[in-house]
């Protein structure tokens, strides 16, 4: 299992599945942020969405730190950004978040 897999799996019981999605809150997102610094993850973006009742419904504003795939520093300065995205709140009223992660090789990355 890869390192995207693993963390996916590992966040899975704290968040909620949407197809290939897993969907945190700000406290555990702030924790898969420390996790993909850890392991060397680059965050390529990021979705955000609030919840009415039962459903989650994804919102318009989103965070693309795409261009930074491939680059040295990518994993530092994608972490960074999305920090201080997120650092106190989820913007624009999101409830959850969810990224999608790229590993060194810019050929394996996951919706998490």
């Amino acid at each position: 299992m890869n390192t995207e897999a693993q963390l996916f799996k590992k966040y899975q019981t704290v968040g909620i599945r949407r197809g290939e999605e897993c969907l945190l809150r700000h406290t555990d997102a702030l924790r898969f942020l420390a996790d993909c610094e850890r392991l060397g993850l680059t965050i390529l973006g990021m979705d955000f969405y609030r919840q009415e009742d039962t459903d989650v419904i994804e919102l318009l504003e989103t965070a693309d730190y795409s261009s930074l795939s491939g680059q040295k520093d990518a994993v530092e300065r994608s972490i960074a950004a999305a920090r201080r995205l997120i650092q106190a709140h989820l913007p624009d009223g999101a409830i959850w978040v969810s990224f999608t992660v790229e590993a060194q090789d810019p050929q394996s990355h996951r919706k998490g």
